[in-house]
């Protein structure tokens, strides 16, 4: 006597698949919603970048913000951005706030002196608020980020 077999369908449960998923999905939209964008919003005070334009302006004061705790300033009279002879100084040096307070009382006439912020890749944030405040204590002088 033959006996014949009863197959049953297979039944595949997709139960944990589906919970796997949406705790993924539910991980990555945490992930992107916690991730903040490293940007530093800065307030400038009224009037400072009013009149700078570094190709009309007589004198030209560059600031180059190089590494974690170092400033390099250039003063140039004539004109044209400065490329050569950059003074370097610490972040917290008292040569710096000298030259901005030397340099704004020369140039009495706005728009006379572009200062120029020039941010590098190895900058850090703390050295450009530094040079920040210096700008503000020197009498709040027009200065303009260039990147």
């Amino acid at each position: 006597m033959k006996i014949r077999r009863r197959y049953n369908s297979i039944r595949i449960d997709f139960t944990p698949f589906v919970s796997i998923a949406l705790l993924l999905i539910v991980f990555f939209v945490w992930v992107k919603m916690v991730q903040r964008p490293n940007v530093l919003g800065v307030w400038d005070v009224q009037g400072c970048r009013k009149g700078i334009d570094p190709a009309t302006s007589k004198r030209v004061l560059e600031i180059l913000l190089t590494g974690k705790d170092t400033v390099q300033f250039c003063y140039s009279s004539s004109g044209a951005v400065c490329r050569a002879n950059f003074i370097p100084v610490n972040r917290g040096s008292a040569k710096l706030c000298e030259a901005l307070f030397r340099y704004g009382k020369e140039t009495l006439i706005p728009g006379e002196l572009a200062i120029l912020i020039r941010p590098s890749s190895a900058s850090t944030i703390g050295s450009f608020v530094d040079v920040l405040d210096e700008l503000r204590i020197a009498g709040n002088l027009p200065y303009l980020l260039v990147y």
